[in-house]
């Protein structure tokens, strides 16, 4: 029987999750068994096939102290391994830092194959020095590591050995002949925290000439810094300017959009990246975009910051606001460099290899 066991904390709507939803319906295609192993607690998700298993332990408790941290962590341990005992000789699919951790040490001295899943920047990617020290001592037993960025498998030879170090880009899905109906709105997306950015677009746009040129900011997710954002925007004067949406389907807002912005700090490969240019959006980026520097090229595919100045921001933007040619030239060329990361079955191919 061939059985794959996926474990990540949590299925909700990010681009982990998606890639993560997109493999299970495949590989149960295949005549995989599938089992789905979540911290968060019982929900009602129904795959409509009987090889997918859908098993919320119930383990998403919020630690308050490290004592509490190490309690709830050794019990997600437990209950794993509880499973894992069950499910001998099969594969252990594991997605982002601790997650990966917690299966390696639920999987010690049992006969089944880890695989683990990085999703961002290894190296710059904040987890605390306990998960850092733990990530260094038990990433080697992972019989394969994967990582959807070139910079990322380069900085993992750190933890483990080159064979065991597996790229494979993100999937994005291409539709063709889109009608989009491009507006003067500035788009952005994602979870609402340090990493993306978001403190720096808003300062940007605020230096730039864009409201004067009546452009609009719209903001698209949920996160810890929201309210800081929204009172940033209040300290800016920029009401008029910027408007939070909660996470929703984007679609509707790619079509809408002019230019699509992602200053992050760090990042693995970003999906909306893959999605914007999709649209034929004109993109501009950080330089510490992570898998987005593959296929975004400055001023070709692009715009890449050279820093997160807002001074560099506000000129780029002004740049992109000020030439409707520029915008479509750069849009239409990283249109057509996804064309790598649009056949799903080529991506599910290099997945199949490696469980196999």
């Amino acid at each position: 029987m061939k059985n794959i066991i996926f474990l990540i904390s949590e299925l909700s709507s990010g681009g982990t999750q998606k890639t993560v939803l997109k493999l299970i319906k495949r590989f149960s295609k295949d005549n995989f068994y599938i089992d789905i192993l979540t911290f968060e607690k019982k929900k009602k998700i129904n795959f409509f096939n009987k090889r997918i298993n859908y098993v919320p332990l119930g383990a998403s408790e919020k630690s308050t102290n490290i004592i509490s941290a190490i309690f709830n962590n050794i019990n997600r341990v437990f209950l794993i391994r509880k499973i894992l005992k069950t499910k001998r000789n099969s594969t252990l699919l594991c997605f982002l830092p601790s997650t990966n951790i917690i299966g390696l040490i639920a999987n010690f001295f049992l006969r089944n194959c880890v695989i683990i899943s990085e999703r961002n920047n290894v190296k710059k990617q904040p987890i605390g020095l306990i998960w850092s020290i733990l990530r260094f001592i038990f990433y080697r037993f992972a019989n394969i590591i994967t990582c959807n960025s070139k910079e990322t498998k380069k900085y993992l030879n750190n933890f483990t050995s080159k064979k065991k170090i597996k790229y494979i880009p993100n999937y994005v899905k291409v539709k063709k002949n889109i009608k989009t109906n491009p507006q003067k709105i500035i788009l952005s997306i994602g979870r609402m925290h340090a990493q993306k950015g978001f403190d720096i677009l808003i300062n940007g746009f605020k230096k730039s000439n864009a409201c004067k040129s009546g452009w609009k900011l719209v903001l698209i997710g949920n996160g810890p810094d929201r309210q800081k954002l929204m009172f940033l925007v209040k300290k800016l004067n920029l009401k008029k300017y910027v408007r939070f949406i909660n996470f929703t389907n984007p679609d509707i807002w790619f079509k809408k959009a002019g230019i699509f912005a992602l200053l992050s700090r760090y990042e693995g490969m970003p999906n909306v990246v893959l999605e914007a240019s999709s649209y034929k959006l004109p993109i501009l980026i950080s330089n510490q975009t992570g898998g987005a520097l593959d296929f975004i090229k400055n001023n070709e595919s692009g715009l890449i910051l050279k820093n997160a100045s807002f001074y560099e921001v506000s000129n780029n933007i002004n740049k992109l606001i000020d030439s409707s040619i520029l915008r479509k030239k750069i849009g239409n060329k990283a249109f057509k460099k996804i064309n790598y990361f649009s056949d799903f079955e080529k991506i599910y191919k290099y997945w199949n290899e490696i469980i196999k």
